[in-house]
């Protein structure tokens, strides 16, 4: 909660006299006071003080106060309005209270520790309602965040998706007089399930299945991994470097060192 020595008050009343005698005590108290002559003026100071609590009269010239209690709920900013008011029966009382108002005083205000109690309990009212405010603040902060990070997973996966895609070879495809065929289901976006078949000379075929432990893009990663060692096989091989992609042990041994 605020302390008496950092919270501001600001009192709206068109009586010179009650403005200056309760912000004469509350002063004294150790609160920083502003006050304000009429509604309009009061909704000024408002916007440009922010303050804590709210000292309202209720019967004003013009902007009355209950429309500085509609204005400041319009607002929504976070604060605690008490009617200080010697106008109005129940009615009025209600009406202060339905539009938002945290207290009703009738003055003159015979103790003015009355005063101080309300004013305290309207800070720690406002304390609570700007701290629930900040944590709401916290969460779409969060939410717009976890929103952003899934929309990046997202367009990472397809990203992944289109490469893994790509690496696969034609689903329809001769080489050396063998006819493959095949159709891909993976159970996940991206997967470590994948397939090829190469030429690796006029009658010789390479064909591997690959169905790597696990899901998602760890999986599909090794795939590539894979995909891209055999290719580096099979360039090896027609460099001259050596014929390990001739022999299925010794191409695995390879992969697997």
């Amino acid at each position: 909660m605020e302390s008496a020595y950092s919270a501001k008050i600001l009192i709206i009343d068109d009586e010179a006299s009650v403005r200056e005698g309760m912000a004469v005590y509350l002063e004294d108290s150790g609160y920083e006071v502003h006050q304000a002559k009429n509604g309009l003026e009061g909704l000024g100071e408002f916007k440009r003080l922010e303050p804590e609590v709210v000292l309202c009269d209720l019967r004003m010239p013009g902007f009355d106060g209950m429309d500085v209690l509609r204005a400041l709920t319009d607002l929504g900013i976070p604060t605690s309005l008490i009617i200080v008011s010697g106008a109005g029966g129940m009615e009025d009382v209600v009406n202060a209270l339905r539009l938002g108002a945290t207290d009703y005083l009738i003055k003159p205000v015979p103790n003015l520790e009355v005063l101080e109690h309300a004013v305290l309990r309207g800070m720690e009212r406002t304390s609570l309602l700007r701290e629930n405010q900040r944590y709401r603040e916290r969460l779409e902060r969060a939410n717009i965040e976890l929103h952003e990070s899934i929309r990046l997973l997202e367009s990472d996966q397809q990203a992944g998706h289109a490469v893994q895609m790509k690496m696969f070879p034609e689903c329809d495809l001769e080489l050396a007089g063998v006819r493959f065929q095949h159709q891909v289901m993976p159970s996940l976006y991206l997967s470590g399930d994948f397939i090829d078949y190469y030429r690796v000379t006029d009658t010789v075929v390479g064909f591997y299945l690959a169905d790597v432990s696990g899901h998602g893009a760890s999986s599909a990663f090794v795939t590539i991994l894979l995909k891209t060692y055999v290719d580096r096989l099979r360039r090896r091989f027609r460099n001259g470097m050596d014929e390990v992609i001739l022999s299925t042990a010794l191409t695995l041994n390879s992969i697997n060192s």
